[in-house]
C-alpha cells in the first residue's frame, strides 16, 4: 500500500476542495459555531466527538464523490455518540500520557490513531476495532508517509503566521487566509484515508 503518492494526494484533495468550495465553507462555518455553542456548558462538552465524527463522515462523503447537503454535519456523528465520545477520551488520555513521558510516544500515538473517528463514522467500526484498525492501516501506508501528509496541511496553515508581523494588511491575510484555503487543505487527509482505505480493500481480495 506504499504506492500512495503524496504529490497526488494533495493535487486531488485541492481539487476535489474546489469542486466543493461553498459547500464545505458553509458547513465548516456550521460547525465551528456548533462547537461554541456546545462548548460553552459542561454537558455540551460531551457533544463534540459527536459533532466533529459527523463533520468528518461530511468530508468523507465529498471525497468519494457523493452530493451531502448543507447541515448534514449533524447526522453520522450523532448516531455514533457513545463510541466517538469514548474514543476522544481514551485517544486524548493515551496521546497526553505520551507526551508528558518522552514526547516521541505522544507523537506517534497522533499519527498512529489519526484515523480513529473516520473509521468509526465511516466503516462503522467499534472503538477497539476503531483503534486497531487505524494502527494497521497507517503503518501499512507507512508511519512517515502519514506524518508527512498531516503535517504539511498543518504547516500550510502555520505559514499564515508570518503574515501576522507584516504591518497593516499582513494581519487581514493572517485571518482570513486560513479560512479561505480550508475548504481545499481540508480535504488532503480525507483524500488520503479515502485512498488507504480503498487498496486496503483491493489487497484483501
Amino acid at each position: 500500500m506504499k504506492n500512495i503518492s503524496i504529490i497526488e494526494t494533495f493535487s486531488e484533495g485541492f481539487r476535489v476542495g474546489a469542486r466543493n468550495y461553498f459547500l464545505i465553507l458553509v458547513n465548516t462555518f456550521l460547525y465551528l459555531i456548533s462547537s461554541i455553542l456546545l462548548g460553552i456548558t459542561i454537558i455540551g462538552i460531551f457533544a463534540l466527538p459527536a459533532l466533529l465524527g459527523g463533520y468528518y463522515h461530511f468530508l468523507i462523503q465529498i471525497a468519494k464523490g457523493k452530493h451531502p447537503k448543507i447541515g448534514s454535519i449533524y447526522g453520522k456523528g450523532f448516531k455514533n455518540f457513545g463510541p466517538l465520545l469514548f474514543a476522544a477520551i481514551i485517544s486524548c488520555m493515551g496521546i497526553i500520557l505520551g507526551l508528558m513521558l518522552f514526547l516521541i510516544p505522544g507523537i506517534y500515538l497522533i499519527i498512529a490513531w489519526s484515523f480513529i473517528f473516520y473509521l468509526i463514522v465511516d466503516q462503522n467500526l467499534n472503538v477497539r476495532e476503531a483503534f486497531s484498525k487505524s494502527r494497521e492501516l497507517i503503518h501499512s501506508v507507512g508511519w512517515w508517509k502519514t506524518s508527512v501528509v498531516l503535517g504539511l496541511t498543518h504547516l500550510i496553515y502555520i505559514m499564515f503566521e508570518v503574515f501576522a508581523f507584516i504591518p497593516s494588511v499582513g494581519m487581514y491575510i493572517y485571518l482570513i487566509g486560513p479560512i479561505l484555503i480550508y475548504p481545499l487543505v481540508s480535504m488532503v487527509y480525507v483524500v488520503f484515508f479515502v485512498k488507504v482505505i480503498s487498496l486496503d480493500r483491493i489487497n484483501k481480495f
